[in-house]
C-alpha cells in the first residue's frame, strides 16, 4: 500500500477502462507516496481532461511541463485548451510544441482542430497536410483534411 507503482497502475488500469474520475485519484495517490515524475503528471493530467476537470489537468501539465518540455505535454495542454473554446492559449502551447519537436504529427492535428474551431479552413487544411506529411497513415489527419476541404469554398 506504500509503494507508488501499484497506484500508477491501478490508475492506467482505471483511465483504460474509461474511468477517469478513479485513475485521477489514483495518480493522486501515486504522487503522495513518491516525487512524481514527468509521466505521473502526464498521465494524471489526462485522467483529470477525461474527468472533465481541464484547470486541475492543466496544472499537472505545467508541473510534467517543468520536469520536461515535451511536445506531447505541450499538445496536450493544447488540447485542453481547445476543448474549453481558449484559442488563443491553445495556439501558443501547440507554438512550444513545434518548437520542443517539429516532427511531433500530433501538434499539426490540433492545430488544425483548432483552426477548423476557428473556422478558418485553409488554415487547419495546411496543418493536416503537414501532419500527413510526417505520417501519411494518421488517420486524424486524413480525416480533419477532408472536413477542411469540405468546407472551403471553391477557388474562382
Amino acid at each position: 500500500p506504500n509503494k507508488s507503482r501499484p497506484a500508477f497502475q491501478l490508475a492506467y488500469a482505471y483511465y483504460s477502462e474509461n474511468r477517469c474520475a478513479e485513475a485521477a485519484s489514483e495518480y493522486e495517490k501515486a504522487s503522495h507516496l513518491e516525487k512524481p515524475n514527468y509521466e505521473l503528471y502526464l498521465d494524471w493530467a489526462l485522467a483529470l481532461d477525461c474527468a472533465q476537470k481541464p484547470d486541475a489537468a492543466i496544472e499537472q501539465l505545467r508541473h510534467a511541463l517543468a520536469l520536461e518540455p515535451t511536445a506531447h505535454a505541450y499538445a496536450t495542454m493544447a488540447k485542453v485548451y481547445a476543448q474549453q473554446n481558449r484559442q488563443a492559449e491553445a495556439l501558443a502551447a501547440l507554438d512550444q510544441a513545434e518548437k520542443a519537436d517539429p516532427n511531433f504529427e500530433v501538434t499539426y492535428v490540433y492545430r488544425g482542430n483548432v483552426y477548423m474551431l476557428a473556422n478558418d479552413f485553409t488554415k487547419a487544411a495546411g496543418q493536416f497536410r503537414r501532419a500527413l506529411a510526417l505520417n501519411p497513415t494518421d488517420m486524424a489527419a486524413r480525416n480533419g483534411l477532408d472536413m477542411a476541404q469540405r468546407q472551403t469554398p471553391p477557388r474562382m
